[in-house]
């Protein structure tokens, strides 16, 4: 490990969340490599300044640490949710404006708006704005039954959305807080996109509708 590096650790007391990420990316490097390295760049713990530590472009992003990442957002609720639903969606909208996301990147189909059609445009949009080092979060929420949600305009088949977001190059986040929402792996599941659910294949989210 570089002693500059070693020093400035020392000079903090303590090992910050940056500072560890950064030692795991520079054990990537062999002493030859850092010896060639200045200081400015081993203390840099965000090399292309888009607020992904290194460590975290390369192992959990597999994205290049010198290119700037986008962020691109659809966030999606249908329509007879409870209020808290809309709540946490516009949390989450907040949370993201507030972490990097521009406001012209943030797509929004809330309620009536959550069209197939619409979805499919939006996706359509940032297929085409994103690059394959840039970050997409996807956000859905409504009513679920087996294997499919509740868009405005009728149940969808989660295969079908899964073959909507092939359009996106980029790395996706995809969030569905829905019952029995732990099906989409089923169709979601690849290489570029990490699913999040907010219930198993057999189980309702906040005692919601069973068909």
């Amino acid at each position: 490990m570089p002693s500059c590096f070693i020093e400035k650790v020392f000079e903090d007391k303590y090992v910050s969340y940056w500072e560890w990420m950064q030692a795991q990316f520079l054990l990537k490097f062999s002493r030859e490599q850092l010896m060639e390295m200045n200081e400015s760049w081993i203390n840099t713990f965000d090399l292309d300044g888009d607020g992904f530590t290194n460590e975290f472009e390369v192992r959990i992003m597999s994205s290049d640490p010198y290119v700037y990442n986008g962020r691109f957002a659809v966030l999606a609720y249908g329509e007879g949710l409870p209020p808290s639903w809309e709540e946490q969606v516009r949390y989450v909208e907040e949370f993201l404006k507030s972490n990097g996301f521009e406001e012209s990147n943030i797509y929004r189909l809330y309620e009536e708006n959550m069209t197939l059609q619409k979805f499919n445009q939006a996706i359509e949009d940032v297929s085409l704005k994103s690059r394959e080092d840039d970050l997409v979060l996807v956000l859905l929420a409504g009513h679920g039954i087996k294997d499919e949600i509740y868009f405005s305009d009728g149940w969808i088949n989660y295969g079908r959305i899964g073959n909507i977001l092939l359009k996106i190059k980029a790395r996706q986040i995809v969030i569905i807080d829905a019952c029995y929402s732990g099906l989409a792996k089923n169709y979601l599941m690849s290489e570029r996109i990490v699913l999040i659910t907010s219930s198993k294949e057999d189980e309702e989210t906040y005692g919601g509708i069973s068909l």
